[in-house]
């Protein structure tokens, strides 16, 4: 599977089908695309800035671990993820998009997908102080503001609303995928951390951490954007009851396709 069809309902079953084929057949670009930003990110942020690329190993240093999260939920995570939504769509959309294309689409809707995750952080943690019960609501019923930020080209604000929207009636649906997508990839991403740290403490050097965490977060983040992606397509049908429009995003947002080579008996 390279392309995917966006205009139908997915069972649970489909979804985890239709996400796995849809990442491994396109394995080399959401890769690529997180490469290009995990990398760099946390080499020169944590590498670097924080200095694991040489520091002994130091398995519970809480500024550094407040650092870290702070680069994923800044950096890492937005840009990732808006790269592989906008991928999605245009593989929806018969197109062949770079790794490049994708990466330049996320920039430009970086800073709304940035806003708009703080935005709805701030209100789970406030129904998780006021309540946990409404900071799980919330944070079941904000969670695809990021596709509506990138898909529909809408504000952070609107996009909270988008997402609340589109949840409506299917919030235990949407939970019960979530819990098993949050299962699956943290078990996943839990034994490779696991096993840079443990490479780390053995040999009493950070770097051997940072590698196991970027190694984790390339296929985690990547993964995770194309099966949420899938399950907001698969929400906006369900809740619209037709097909979405052929374009989800703003003209300029085709991704370019490869040319072909000349037909011989043309050319001669």
């Amino acid at each position: 599977m390279t392309g995917i069809d966006l205009t139908r309902t997915r069972e649970l079953g489909q979804l985890v089908e239709d996400s796995w084929q849809l990442f491994k057949g396109n394995l080399g670009l959401f890769v690529t695309i997180a490469l290009v930003v995990v990398i760099p990110a946390d080499l020169i942020l944590l590498g670097v800035g924080l200095g694991e690329l040489w520091e002994d190993y130091q398995s519970d240093n809480v500024g550094h671990s407040a650092f870290q999260a702070l680069v994923h939920l800044l950096v890492v995570q937005p840009l990732v993820t808006a790269a592989c939504i906008a991928a999605v769509m245009a593989l929806g959309s018969g197109e062949q998009p770079s790794a490049g294309w994708s990466v330049a689409r996320g920039f430009e809707r970086w800073g709304a997908v940035v806003g708009a995750v703080v935005l709805g952080g701030l209100a789970v943690l406030a129904g998780l102080i006021a309540f946990i019960i409404p900071g799980l609501w919330l944070a079941v019923a904000l969670y695809f503001a990021s596709q509506a930020v990138v898909a529909e080209g809408r504000s952070p604000m609107d996009a909270l609303r988008r997402s609340r929207e589109l949840v409506r009636g299917q919030w235990w649906r949407v939970f019960g995928i979530g819990v098993f997508f949050a299962v699956v990839i943290g078990v996943l991403t839990g034994i490779v951390t696991a096993g840079g740290n443990a490479i780390a403490d053995s040999t009493d050097r950070q770097v051997f951490s940072l590698l196991g965490t970027m190694f984790a977060d390339v296929f985690a983040i990547g993964f995770t954007a194309v099966a949420s992606t899938l399950v907001f397509f698969d929400l906006r049908v369900r809740g619209e009851g037709v097909p979405p429009p052929p374009r989800w995003a703003p003209a300029g947002w085709e991704a370019p396709t490869p040319r072909q080579a000349p037909d011989p008996e043309r050319t001669s």
